[in-house]
């Protein structure tokens, strides 16, 4: 049953939502989140460190949709994309990034203190340091080339995050 449903998610995605402000990107987030879930479904009932990676997974893979789009902007417009930043333009943009990025590290922090309560330091080195690189480069990002540096970056930090599964 979830294959359909990823399935159909997926068709939609390609044929309408990705062409939609905000709700493309959300459906990639969810649909990645949820992959990371399955393993809590399988093999661990309800283990909050895999809901913390889930967490993880859904918001880096939803920051880095959001910069892909603000990389795309002249392709997508081409195209009548309605995404993030051609209707509320690069700047309005940037701050929903900041905006998920701290509701992000707020939920990490929670599930952290009620549920894993694994070392602050886990936290700064594998996820605080690189978000806050994130952050700054973010703001001081105007081309094409700063948001395809940006989107690697994500990238580095979703690596970052599969790798500290090790020290765990």
């Amino acid at each position: 049953m979830p294959s359909i449903c990823s399935r159909w998610l997926l068709w939609l995605y390609s044929n309408t939502l990705k062409r939609k402000p905000f709700i493309g990107n959300f459906a990639v987030a969810i649909l990645t989140g949820l992959s990371i879930l399955v393993v809590d479904a399988l093999f661990f009932p309800h283990h909050s460190l895999i809901w913390i990676y889930a967490l993880f997974a859904f918001f880096m893979t939803l920051i880095r949709e959001i910069v892909k789009d603000m990389e795309d902007l002249k392709g997508d417009n081409t195209f009548g994309c309605r995404t993030l930043p051609i209707v509320w333009g690069i700047r309005r943009t940037k701050g929903v990034i900041f905006g998920i990025l701290l509701l992000f590290v707020t939920l990490v922090l929670t599930l952290n203190r009620a549920y894993t309560q694994l070392p602050l330091y886990y936290y700064i080195l594998f996820l605080f340091i690189p978000l806050s690189l994130l952050a700054f480069w973010l703001l001081r990002a105007d081309m094409k080339r700063d948001f395809t540096w940006l989107s690697t970056f994500c990238k580095l930090i979703l690596v970052l995050g599969i790798f500290s599964m090790a020290f765990v």
